[in-house]
């Protein structure tokens, strides 16, 4: 699971893949600098095939999710 965290966070998860986890990545540093709000980025390509439990375990600590470039089936 380590490999899938890009940023550790404990305040809310972003999860995405491909280009837009440069996006989330910065936005991740706004967040804690500006407003002391501790992001964590995954990176869902590297927990292929789907790995649910593994995205539940990590946003269950932070209780807030935000998903960019997910389409659910």
């Amino acid at each position: 699971m380590k490999q899938c965290i890009l940023t550790a966070g404990s305040d809310l998860t972003m999860i995405g893949y491909g280009t837009q986890l440069h996006v989330l990545k910065e936005v991740a540093e706004m967040a804690q600098e500006q407003l002391q709000v501790s992001c964590e980025v995954i990176d869902l390509q590297t927990i292929l095939p789907w790995d649910e439990e593994t995205v539940y375990k990590v946003v269950y600590v932070t209780i807030l999710c935000q998903e960019d470039n997910i389409h659910w089936i």
